[in-house]
């Protein structure tokens, strides 16, 4: 055998034909020698000049799964792990209270106990006993929803793109979605063993989608729904109806929730006597619980009969126009439920007006400008309809013996919509009334003796004038104190042009001509301090327009007078379809949530960059 350090005879063969290398030299494109390694590789060893980038790369996966995963892995991977948690804790819990009702009963009836909490928890109604429990508790529901809605705009960070929000929003609806049809078959299950009876998979699944779809388009939040808005070219103003909708539905349920209190502290005597079914401090204790999960199913019945609509507890009705009394379930919270007439019935609906009309009046002061002032009103009624019809229709259902149990679900919506679409379109037509005296008495002004600023007026659509035209105009202006250009530049050439004629009439008008040069001077170093300071104050005038100016234009974006070279029925006409003369005047706060669209291909929305919302379509603003 071969001694360790001798080569192969091909190996020497190959070198001596080559011959000696020379000194000071390496192979070309190898790392430099190194004098301990003798050029020699160990038998079975590894080279220590190999670097990272020699090594073979790794075999490509094929396939179409493969293909897939490598477009979809990464956004999976990134929101899996949010949506995962955010059910996990949800099931947790519910292990944690069916594993407690085990411990007093038996522990064979967990597994229904699991099945029927998950599906009261996405408001599906679940049988017990051949009677159907379709008013789930709404305190649950609305607790994950709020956590849910916070975690997906925490996942969504500061930057997302519309590939994330595909593969974001498609989680948040299919694993609640498989959660519900796994405790469906656990409550099928059950239901030979126990009074268990698991619901219309349809109606269990349809309420699932529904509830983790609202979610997760709330969590998102305006900032990337606006971003995506202005990635397809469409107009911002939606998400500003959704803000109004959303203001004026939380206040409406500040209301329910204050006449629900009220009048269970008017009527405590029928709530201590619903205690007296409950045995023992545990049974009080449970039937506290119980009202307390009940609570916001009143608060949105309160709501509802504000409106003028009517909310239903089996046969009985409750309005403001009358009440039909029926036996109740004897359940401390249902104390608030009037079992006769309300005082003043009717007169209950100015609540419901002020709301909305305060709501409006203090949307439009907190915004400097709207897009759209009429097309907002008018979608934020759409959105509080549409939004009431959901909420209405998720919290009622069966009760028992007693009937359907809730809220007139269609009058409800009705309402809701009429409500916020009658006074913000009155106030939003108003403005823009007023936005349109505005522009009138801005455009007639430089009639008035004021001058416009640059770029302003109706000069500005106006052709060059000539120069002796010019100088004619600013001697005028002159005249008044003001240049027309702002510059003077014409009186001091007039003024030399008369120096060379004195000058050339007599020689011995030197010290008149000296006297009328200075005077020319004077006059010029006065005409430009003049239109000196007739440029900053049209500076500053302009300044002052762009930063609290308060012109909103109806049906389009407010673009810098400067910019666009018009004054403001120029700037009215910017709008697509809008009449001259639109501006609608507003407060001098902006509303920071616009989001600039910015990706590779597909759409970023970062919600810490916050351009103006009036910056939606494409123009200059000053």
């Amino acid at each position: 055998p071969e001694p360790r350090d001798a080569e192969p005879r091909a190996t020497r063969r190959s070198r001596a034909s080559r011959g000696p290398a020379s000194p000071g030299t390496r192979p070309a494109g190898g790392p430099p020698p190194r004098s301990s390694e003798r050029f020699v590789e160990p038998p079975g060893g590894t080279d220590p000049r190999a670097r990272p980038g020699d090594a073979a790369p790794a075999p490509t996966r094929t396939g179409r799964f493969a293909g897939w995963w490598d477009v979809w892995g990464p956004h999976i991977r990134r929101f899996a792990p949010t949506v995962l948690v955010n059910h996990a804790v949800t099931v947790v819990l519910i292990v944690v209270v069916a594993v407690v009702i085990g411990i007093g009963v038996s522990f064979s009836v967990v597994p229904a106990a699991i099945g029927a909490m998950w599906m009261l928890s996405t408001l599906a109604p679940v049988g017990f006993s051949g009677q159907t429990l379709g008013v789930a508790p709404f305190l649950p529901a609305a607790l994950i929803a709020l956590g849910h809605a916070h975690r997906v705009r925490a996942a969504c960070g500061s930057t997302v793109t519309v590939r994330n929000l595909r593969v974001f929003g498609a989680l948040s609806v299919l694993v609640p979605v498989v959660l519900t049809l796994v405790a469906w078959f656990m409550l099928w299950d059950a239901s030979s063993v126990y009074p268990v009876e698991p619901p219309n998979l349809a109606v269990a699944e349809l309420r699932t989608v529904v509830l983790h779809g609202l979610v997760f388009v709330a969590g998102l939040g305006p900032r990337i729904w606006r971003a995506l808005l202005i990635r397809r070219g469409l107009p911002a103003w939606p998400v500003e109806s959704v803000r109004l909708a959303g203001s004026f539905l939380s206040w409406m349920a500040v209301a329910g929730l204050v006449v629900v209190v009220v009048r269970l502290v008017a009527n405590l005597s029928s709530a201590g006597a619903a205690y007296g079914v409950a045995a023992g401090a545990v049974g009080a204790t449970g039937l506290t619980v119980l009202s307390l999960l009940y609570l916001p199913t009143l608060v949105i019945g309160a709501v509802a009969v504000l409106m003028g609509g009517e909310f239903h507890i089996g046969q009985g009705v409750t309005t403001l126009f009358g009440v039909t009394n029926v036996n109740l379930p004897p359940l401390p919270v249902l104390a608030a439920v009037p079992n006769e007439d309300v005082p003043l019935g009717p007169a209950w609906l100015a609540v419901t007006a002020a709301v909305a009309i305060a709501v409006v009046y203090r949307f439009i002061r907190g915004r400097e400008f709207l897009e759209a002032p009429v097309a907002t009103a008018v979608g934020a009624g759409v959105v509080s309809g549409v939004v009431a019809l959901v909420v209405s229709w998720l919290a009622g259902g069966q009760l028992g013996v007693y009937g359907h149990t809730g809220a007139l679900v269609w009058m409800a919506s009705a309402e809701a919509a009429g409500w916020l679409l009658v006074p913000a379109v009155v106030l939003m037509l108003f403005m823009v009334r007023q936005g349109t005296r505005v522009t009138e008495e801005i455009a007639d002004a430089p009639a008035a003796g004021v001058a416009p600023a640059p770029g302003e007026g109706d000069d500005a659509d106006l052709p060059a004038a000539p120069a002796s035209a010019a100088g004619d105009a600013d001697a005028g202006a002159d005249g008044a104190g003001t240049d027309g250009d702002g510059d003077g530049d014409a009186d001091a050439d007039a003024d030399t042009d008369a120096d060379a004629d004195a000058r050339g009439d007599s020689a011995a008008d030197v010290d008149a001509d000296a006297d009328a040069d200075a005077d020319a001077d004077a006059d010029s170093d006065v005409d430009a301090e003049a239109g000196s300071d007739a440029d900053a104050d049209a500076e500053a005038s302009s300044d002052a327009d762009a930063d609290g100016g308060i012109h909103a234009v109806a049906g389009a974006d407010v673009d810098g007078d400067a910019a666009t070279g018009g004054g403001p029925e120029a700037e009215a006409q910017d709008g697509v379809g809008t009449p001259p003369g639109t501006a609608v005047p507003l407060s001098a706060v902006t509303d920071p949530d616009a989001v600039a669209p910015g990706d590779t291909g597909e759409a970023e929305a970062d919600p810490d960059s916050d351009p103006d919302p009036g910056s939606d379509a494409p123009g200059p603003r000053t």
